[in-house]
């Protein structure tokens, strides 16, 4: 699949899945998300080149990439504080939920935007906490 800048390839045969997984540093996920991210969010030069610094951990485990996806898989590893993060989102959107009872905010920005918004602020709650930047409507609408 060709996208603007970037084309896609999906493997969908086992006997070639295995073989890809065999070349992890050729095929690695890291400098595809480090790309990703500074294309998104339109990093500098300097922010980009931090980024790419040691992005598949070949000279240890430092660089921004490589802390910040063990960051990442410590938060997200089965246990208590995944368990937590769920349960914050969770309870966001059942007060989401709770609220269509006495408010008309779903018929007022319609069901897609609602979704975006609710789903949008229960993943962001958990993971920021009190602090969560996409409370901020512009923030919001920023990423989106």
């Amino acid at each position: 699949m060709t996208f603007p800048g970037a084309k896609l390839y999906i493997v969908a045969k086992p006997a070639l899945i295995q073989l890809i997984q065999k070349q992890s540093k050729a095929l690695a996920f890291p400098p595809i998300a480090a790309e990703f991210a500074s294309r998104v969010c339109g990093s500098s030069k300097e922010a980009h080149a931090i980024l790419m610094k040691n992005v598949n951990g070949d000279e240890g485990e430092w660089g921004l990439s490589m802390e910040t996806y063990e960051c990442m898989r410590a938060a997200l590893a089965p246990g208590a504080d995944l368990d937590a993060m769920n349960r914050v989102m969770f309870q966001n959107i059942a007060a989401s939920i709770d609220e269509l009872r006495t408010t008309k905010r779903m018929a007022k920005k319609g069901l897609a935007q609602w979704l975006r918004n609710t789903i949008t602020i229960a993943t962001t709650n958990s993971v920021y906490g009190p602090q969560n930047p996409y409370k901020d409507q512009s923030v919001q609408d920023a990423f989106w």
